[in-house]
């Protein structure tokens, strides 16, 4: 088994390229996860980035080689991502659900889209800054909760509801140009690791893999990735530092697979930022909340009580139980049908 926070998937359409050595003829294919002694993607300049065109891979059969052609898409500008993450814990199961949401567009979409959330907040409480308070479902969802913090506490089942409303309204809205990600993990306790806690193996595993792709959805789009996530630490500078998201990411860096993904086009290292200082973390929250209850009352066996198409088309993301590898399909509503512990 690869260590925590390994990437441990390669996309289906990479794994099927071959080519035949130049001296043997024997099929050769990359060894997408192997790590190199130097990163393989593109290097910043003056004015503009130097991207790798090729890779060389030698024959395992002679001392030949086979050279593949890397696929470089001319970058058309950037897309401001924001993810965010939510779990459940079955103790009795030693079970936990995991899921993180990603959502993001690019800088003219991305103002109109924070303007709608603002305009939200503002009408929810008005006469305060909308910045001032967050939007955070764990303590929205139920009425105790809410009674305890001050701006939630006036709070009816009507408020809760007009937010829950123009919330859908604004995720759902496929004019509104938004990328909307979303993967969920569905695991039992892991015997054969018990120096590390269970829900620090699924984040740290999950994390890398959704994150790689994006940056290959978006990449192939012409797009530059900058990707945001909220921290999971507190702390009071602007950008949080988590040693094992750093440490994935750059060892992906090191791979043959990370040119292939990026397209050419260079891609900054995801960073953590504070709880709810940006708009779109607060929908990436939202989106999280609903696909984790949604989840939650599926174990429990009950008709869930949230519907996720109204979130609009998602592009959702699970790991297959019997191969491991991420399978992904667009649609509204949870498109697979998940094996729960019983």
């Amino acid at each position: 088994m690869a260590n925590h926070g390994e990437l441990k998937f390669v996309p289906s359409r990479l794994r099927e390229l071959k080519l035949p050595c130049d001296i043997c003829g024997a099929s050769i294919s990359p060894d997408f996860l192997k790590i190199r002694a130097f990163p393989t993607g593109s290097i910043q300049g003056v004015g503009g980035h130097w991207s790798r065109v090729s890779i060389e891979e030698k024959c395992n059969k002679c001392n030949g080689k086979a050279i593949f052609l890397i696929p470089n898409v001319k970058r058309q500008g950037c897309v401001h991502l924001f993810g965010d993450e939510a779990y459940r814990k079955f103790p009795e199961l030693k079970t936990i659900i995991y899921t993180y949401s990603v959502i993001g567009a690019s800088p003219p979409i991305l103002i109109k889209i924070e303007e709608r959330i603002r305009e939200l907040k503002s009408r929810l409480i008005p006469g305060i800054p909308e910045d001032s308070w967050s939007l955070h479902m764990k303590d929205i969802w139920s009425g105790d909760q809410r009674r305890r913090i001050p701006h939630y506490a006036n709070w009816t089942k009507e408020t809760t509801s007009s937010l829950f409303t123009e919330m859908e309204r604004i995720l759902s809205d496929n004019s509104g140009g938004l990328f909307k990600y979303n993967i969920t993990y569905v695991t039992q306790s892991i015997d054969t690791l018990p120096e590390i806690n269970l829900e620090e193996y699924v984040r740290n595993d999950i994390y890398i893999s959704m994150v790689i792709a994006i940056i290959d959805d978006v990449t192939a789009a012409g797009g530059e990735p900058i990707i945001k996530f909220d921290s999971i630490k507190n702390a009071k500078s602007d950008i949080v530092i988590h040693e094992w998201a750093k440490k994935s990411f750059g060892n992906t860096q090191f791979m043959y697979l990370y040119p292939f993904i990026t397209h050419g086009i260079p891609v900054s290292e995801p960073i953590f930022i504070p709880p709810a200082s940006a708009s779109l973390l607060e929908a990436a929250d939202f989106m999280s909340f609903f696909v984790a209850r949604y989840h939650f009352c599926m174990m429990q066996k009950k008709i869930p009580d949230i519907d996720l198409g109204n979130l609009g088309k998602v592009r959702y993301f699970v790991i297959e139980e019997k191969t491991g590898d991420l399978i992904w399909n667009e649609k509204s509503g949870f498109p697979f049908k998940m094996n729960y512990p019983k």
